[in-house]
């Protein structure tokens, strides 16, 4: 079902910006319409940053839709992502996140080192979120795989691809690029 969304671009508003640009182009502006981006600094760690949140999802028509966190270790500055405490802080911080918004949050974060062992930081993550969405890839073959789905079945797997979307060109003439997941 369509609803609002709001996309917490910590990591790369640069790279975000350019994204939406390259998804309108290939989809029409009218295709984005209920999505939201927040520059804003933020962090778990600073109750005023998640009063801020809770207020602008409240106040500016995201209630009942989807918040994008992207990425957790950004959203976690302060705290130490292994920490059993510091996560579970975290968790209850989404948990009242949510409470109070009527929002589901998607967290967006990477593996580790080994990949093979899953997300960075403490394992009471994974344990704690109610579905798990992986993206694999070997070469140009990916697939978002769902690792866990706590009211569904896992494994299922959905192949894609990312086309390369030509925006303009930068001062100097070089082509100013973005991508567009594209499901096969």
């Amino acid at each position: 079902n369509k609803c609002p969304v709001l996309y917490l671009a910590l990591e790369s508003p640069d790279g975000f910006i350019l994204r939406m640009k390259a998804y309108k182009l290939l989809n029409g502006a009218a295709s984005l319409s209920s999505v939201h981006a927040w520059f804003n600094r933020f962090s778990f760690s600073n109750l005023s940053d998640i009063s801020q949140l809770i207020d602008h999802i409240n106040g500016g028509g995201f209630n009942g839709g989807i918040i994008f966190i992207d990425t957790l270790a950004r959203a976690m500055s302060g705290w130490d992502e292994n920490s059993a405490t510091d996560m579970g802080k975290m968790i209850e911080a989404c948990g009242m996140i949510t409470e109070r918004t009527n929002c589901a949050i998607v967290l967006v974060a990477h593996a580790g080192k080994n990949q093979q062992a899953g997300l960075r930081g403490h394992s009471s993550l994974h344990g704690a979120v109610d579905s798990s969405i992986e993206v694999r890839s070997s070469g140009k073959e990916r697939k978002l795989v769902f690792d866990k789905i706590k009211e569904g079945s896992d494994g299922m797997e959905y192949p894609f691809t990312l086309n390369i979307v030509t925006l303009g060109t930068s001062e100097d003439g070089q082509p100013i690029t973005s991508c567009c997941v594209e499901y096969l």
